[in-house]
């Protein structure tokens, strides 16, 4: 409504700057035309669960990134993990990298944490010592990396401050997020309805923020950690990735419209 999002209890979404769903093999065979003629302005993919085991990938994994590819929406990914000591988490990593190889997500990978029977029962320094192998290893072959949880764990198991160097994608199914911390994405419903979707469907909104935290989500397996580089996400999905070098000359050159959009 007039370039706004409007919550279930019909109240504008205050920094929401996009609307999103998240999609996995439980949702069937999705009619991506459709799709990309709804409202829905990005897709966090589930790309597989647990080890890093064939068995283990999401069935429908290959099929619907190459969807949004061929269509041009912009995509993340995630993985739900079921790890309990860093080996695990690890393999976890080595999953996710084994399948995005090739591929130029446009959002971030997201761990997700949720599980209680497994993650769940250990202290919050095995989560957080799990949290750090799995995401370091994204970022060092060049992605972008961050967090899923619902809120009850970002604000009883996820709270060291490592957490808050990376974005984070609350699950409060709720009118309205109502986390105190900064957070990228609010994921505000189960049950959203989406043309070409024969399912219930997840709803998110991404929020007003900015993060560059070590990759380029090109994969570069060198983690392009150098810092010279700013980086902002747009309501689109897209990343404006600007390298100082490339800016200063531009500033030289006279062409300075182009960098309008970014923000440092």
């Amino acid at each position: 409504m007039n370039g706004n999002f409007i919550s279930s209890s019909g109240e504008i979404i205050p920094n929401a700057i996009a609307k999103g769903i998240d999609i996995s093999y439980h949702n069937g065979t999705i009619n991506w035309d459709k799709v990309k003629n709804s409202d829905v302005d990005f897709v966090i993919i589930r790309c597989g669960y647990g080890d890093n085991y064939t068995s283990q990938d999401d069935k429908k994994w290959l099929e619907n990134v190459q969807a949004c590819e061929s269509r041009g929406i912009p995509y993340g990914v995630y993985i739900y993990s079921y790890a309990e000591n860093v080996a695990q988490a690890q393999s976890e990593a080595d999953h996710v990298l084994r399948l995005i190889r090739g591929h130029k997500l446009s959002y971030p990978v997201f761990y997700d944490l949720e599980d209680e029977p497994t993650t769940g029962r250990h202290t919050n320094q095995e989560i957080l010592n799990m949290t750090r192998t799995f995401c370091t290893a994204i970022q060092n072959a060049g992605y972008n990396v961050g967090v899923y949880a619902n809120k009850y764990w970002f604000t009883s198991k996820l709270t060291d401050s490592y957490y808050d160097t990376l974005p984070k994608w609350v699950a409060q199914y709720n009118s309205k997020c109502t986390y105190a911390k900064e957070y990228m994405m609010w994921q505000c419903a189960d049950d959203g309805k989406v043309n070409g979707i024969s399912t219930r469907v997840d709803i998110n909104f991404q929020m007003k923020s900015s993060w560059n935290n070590g990759g380029n989500n090109n994969g570069n397996n060198n983690g392009n950690n150098n810092g010279d580089s700013k980086t902002e996400w747009l309501a689109d999905g897209r990343r404006e990735k600007v390298l100082l070098s490339e800016w200063r000359q531009s500033l030289q050159s006279g062409d300075k419209d182009r960098w309008l959009l970014v923000l440092f």
